[in-house]
């Protein structure tokens, strides 16, 4: 699957899901960032794994940030989540990387999740969407969205041109 070194950790139990965190990065003593990629292929059977991102990863890593592909949902039993479902298993990965900041050596202030198409949505739905009840949140501090699965008309574009 990984053609790139990788550390697999569980984040999430029932299903057993995992972030595969890129090694061979610059060593530093100082807080690092961390991005998360989320990959596509909708919440549909297509079969993309987490792999899709590994040199996108690898490039992040290389500059010093710590850098994971998430599994956020299981390719075995793919096309059994909802959109809501993969939402929750996106914001878990946020918040145990969180969680987890003191051991990685992460700034909890410099989290950034990143994904095309259905990622791309997840990402930008754990940035905006109100979270209730966590003591840790799953708010990332940047996206990067690449062709991301949501709506991109405006009020301005989606007017009829009038004609005189």
């Amino acid at each position: 699957m990984f053609q790139v070194p990788v550390i697999s950790r569980y984040y999430y139990s029932n299903p057993n899901l995992r972030l595969y965190q890129i090694t061979g990065g610059r060593g530093s003593t100082e807080r690092k960032s961390a991005i998360l990629f989320f990959h596509g292929a909708g919440f549909s059977t297509n079969q993309v794994t987490p792999s899709q991102f590994q040199h996108h990863a690898s490039v992040f890593a290389s500059y010093g940030m710590l850098a994971f592909c998430v599994e956020y949902r299981p390719a075995s039993v793919e096309g059994l989540y909802s959109p809501l479902t993969c939402l929750a298993h996106a914001r878990a990965a946020i918040r145990w990387v969180r969680q987890h900041a003191d051991t990685l050596g992460i700034d909890v202030h410099r989290i950034v999740a990143a994904g095309a198409s259905a990622g791309g949505y997840l990402s930008l739905c754990c940035a905006m969407m109100e979270e209730r009840g966590e003591s840790v949140s799953s708010k990332p501090d940047a996206c990067l969205l690449f062709n991301a699965g949501i709506p991109n008309r405006c009020s301005h574009c989606s007017r009829k041109k009038q004609t005189h």
